[in-house]
């Protein structure tokens, strides 16, 4: 989701939009980002990685209008903004979500990659292990017969994550 309100905001011909205008269009981006980020979280859990990676663009795209607008709204006039108690209270409650469920995302995340961390530690050992030859009876090479015709090539293991 895209908000045009971005675009009014950056625009040097169009005229300011107004403050009422621009708490509305935050949020309208706030709350379409704490569903995206939620959905993210239970994609995460399952795991779902292609609902990972189909969100990932919306949520980079609703985060960097969240921002835009939140700086836009910091430069008006704080009274504009308190001007009506029910907009402040729905923009907070709406923060408060965001806050909520960002931090359920983050700890998902940090799972996730813990877990992904390990398996690739166990296959980087596996491979590790198996590319040891095996020799039997001393120095002589017998673990490099028949069976070494048959082995599996060395396997590398990229570890960045």
């Amino acid at each position: 989701m895209y908000d045009p309100m971005v675009d009014a905001l950056a625009a040097p011909d169009v005229p300011a939009p107004t403050t009422s205008s621009l708490v509305d269009a935050l949020l309208r981006v706030t709350e379409r980002l704490t569903q995206v980020v939620a959905e993210e979280t239970d994609a995460l859990k399952i795991p779902r990685f292609a609902d990972v990676q189909r969100l990932g663009p919306e949520k980079s795209k609703l985060a960097t209008n969240y921002d835009t607008m939140v700086r836009a709204l910091g430069k008006r006039p704080k009274e504009e903004i308190k001007a009506d108690p029910d907009i402040v209270e729905r923009l907070a409650l709406a923060v408060r979500r965001l806050d909520g469920v960002s931090r359920e995302n983050a700890e998902a995340l940090r799972l996730q990659m813990t877990a992904n961390r390990r398996i690739l530690d166990l296959i980087a050992k596996a491979a590790t292990t198996a590319a040891k030859p095996n020799f039997s009876y001393g120095g002589t090479r017998l673990g490099h017969g028949i069976r070494a015709q048959f082995a599996s090539p060395p396997v590398a293991v990229n570890r960045v994550f």
